[in-house]
Parts: C-alpha cells; structure tokens; sequence
C-alpha cells in the first residue's frame, strides 16, 4: 500500500462537536468545495440538517519533485495544514463530454458536477464521489505493542470499568502512557476501480495532452448533505441528479499514486475513530489482560522523566516511580502526544494558482 499522511482538519472538529451536542453546523465563508466550485455555493444556507461523511475527492497539487545532491528525482510529499478548506490542485473524477454524459446509474456515484471547456468542447466534469461505506458499527478495540509488533484484539468492558476504583497517583512520580491503546474502529473504504482509472486517464488527456499526468498525491474526505436537483442533460434536456450541499473536507491525505502505472486501481480502508493510551500504574489494564505485557521501549514519558523498560517491575503492579521536577498535570494531551506549547509551529502551505481553464477558481 502506498505511504499515506493524514491532516484532521478543523472543519472536521467542528462537525464532530455539532454532532455530540445536538447542534447545528455552521459553515463559515471560504469553507466549502461548492464554494470553490461555484456549484450550489449558498445551498447550504438552508440546510436544517447536520451533514454526514461521505465523499471523497481528489488532486495532483500534494507533491513535489526536487533533485537531489546525487542528480536523482525524489517525490516530496506536500502536507496540508489544519486550516486549509480545498485542494492544492483539485482534478475532477471525469470529464464527458454534453453528448457523451454519465448514465444515470454511474451518475449516482458522483457529485459537484459542473460545465468546463478545453480547447473549445464543452465537458460535464465531476469533482465528488461517494465513499463506500463498511456497513459495520464501530467496535472497541485493544491495540498492545510488544518486541516492535502490535496485535489487537476486541476489548471486552467488564463490571470493573461499570464500578471502577482509584488508582493511587503519588504527587511526584512518574505518568507513562503504555503501549496499550484502547481505540474505535469506525472503517471507511475508497475503492479506485479499473473504471475509475480509465475515467482518470482521460482527464488528464483532456486537461493536460497527456495521460502522463495522471497522478494522485492528495485526497480529501468530505462531509455533505445530500439533495436532489434538477440538472441540464443531454441536448437541453434537464435530469434529477443527487448533487452534495454544503461539502467540507474533514481530512486531508497526502499520498502519491502514479495512476498511469496502477491501471487496476488502489484500495484504502481508513479508521476514522481515535485511540486513548493506558497509563502504566500499579494493577493496569495491561496486567489484566496478560501479566507479561509490559510497555515498549517507545512508550511515551512525561517530558524529562526516565523509564527503564529493562526492569521487569514496570507494570508489572508495583510502582517504580523516579522522582521528577515541573508540573506533570497537563504534560500529555488525550492522544498522549507531548502539549501543544512543545511543537514546532507548522510552516505555510504551499498554493497552487489553476490556470483558466482549470476548475479550482
């Protein structure tokens, strides 16, 4: 599987946050593809209902090709930052042209559908396409890292978790999260088919003279509503089309996939749920599920502790807590993850500016 980066995007949080209240989601100016594409672009100003994820589009802006010190062409990965709301360089799924459009049944699949000219032929390009969705509820799981491997298993709540007891914390003391991970499996696949290379090939023939440009190096996962509208079709006639109110990206990926060379295509699942370390104290729930599991080397540490992963009594229910100095309240975050005030400040995003003829205005 090719090597892929991913962005949550604050668009997405925000969605998330809508959703676990109870409220309505907001869409700031700037925020939204139909913007970009001037295709229902103040639609969503009468949305009452909260969108879903369920769509996915792609571009050829999320990469670079740098030479280096030894003459050789290495591809450079592009990333976005949380803030970005589009593309770098976004590429429509397909391009047909009026009299050669979509059948109704491939038309389905699609979304941001719009009118474009090249060279003179007017294209019905389509921007959106539905993600397939794993008709599977979301489940917990127990992910434990050992000797570099990880195996993960489903986790099972006991009457322990429903009447829990407390831990005793020492006020000075060491918190290590351990390589246990407790996580949701949410799985949504984007299956790239043999049809979809062809509809790709063709596009960047059209866009571009060549289907050597045909490249995928960033994706975004969107959210949406669905809503049917009356559509132009073939030779002035007009057709129903389900189009995507309101499309957001709620997730960035950067990858790079030389389509030209896939002909058959590529397959992602992705886990959109998150995962909460488990701290290594005492009568854990690493020890519960096996007296031998005990943190890796990588475990993460509060910043300036130490933790000897040699010493067979680390988690193994007693304490061997070295003393530390600072404030160890808010040393990880709930990703267990070092604070924010610890990162480096991300660096600007790169933009694209798409000539004329391109769809990204």
């Amino acid at each position: 599987m090719e090597k892929i980066n991913t962005c949550r995007t604050t668009l997405g949080i925000m969605l998330q946050a809508a959703k676990l209240l109870g409220r309505p989601h907001s869409f700031p100016k700037y925020t939204t593809l139909n913007e970009r594409f001037d295709i229902h672009a103040d639609a969503h100003q009468d949305l009452t209902e909260v969108p879903n994820l369920g769509y996915y589009c792609i571009g050829i802006g999320g990469h670079r090709i740098i030479v280096d010190d030894k003459q050789i062409p290495i591809n450079d990965p592009v990333s976005h930052e949380t803030t970005n709301t589009g593309l770098f360089k976004p590429m429509p799924f397909v391009l047909r042209q009026l009299n050669d459009d979509l059948p109704a049944t491939q038309r389905v699949k699609y979304a941001l559908r719009r009118k474009e000219t090249y060279n003179g032929t007017e294209y019905w390009a389509y921007y959106l396409k539905r993600l397939n969705k794993i008709n599977e509820a979301p489940e917990v799981l127990h992910d434990n890292t050992k000797d570099g491997v990880t195996t993960s298993k489903p986790f099972d709540f006991t009457n322990e978790d429903l009447y829990p007891t407390p831990s005793d914390l020492p006020p000075v003391g060491v918190v290590v999260a351990s390589a246990d991970i407790i996580r949701i499996s949410a799985k949504v696949e984007i299956d790239f088919n043999e049809q979809d290379v062809l509809e790709y090939l063709n596009v960047c023939k059209i866009m571009y003279g060549s289907e050597k440009y045909a490249v995928i190096s960033e994706l975004g996962i969107c959210s949406g509503v669905d809503k049917t509208v009356s559509a132009d079709g073939e030779s002035n006639s007009t057709i129903s089309f389900k189009e995507a109110i309101g499309v957001q990206v709620n997730t960035f990926i950067s990858t790079y996939i030389p389509i030209s060379t896939h002909n058959r295509g590529f397959y992602h699942e992705f886990e959109l749920g998150e995962g909460e370390p488990l701290l290594v104290k005492g009568e854990t729930r690493s020890t519960r599920y096996s007296a031998d599991v005990k943190p890796s080397e990588t475990s993460r540490l509060i910043p300036g502790s130490t933790y000897d992963a040699s010493n067979p009594e680390n988690g193994r229910g007693r304490s061997t807590t070295p003393t530390i100095t600072g404030n160890t309240g808010s040393a990880l975050n709930n990703a267990g993850a070092p604070p924010a005030s610890a990162t480096t400040a991300p660096t600007s995003a790169a933009t694209t500016n798409p000539s004329s003829a391109s769809p990204a205005a």
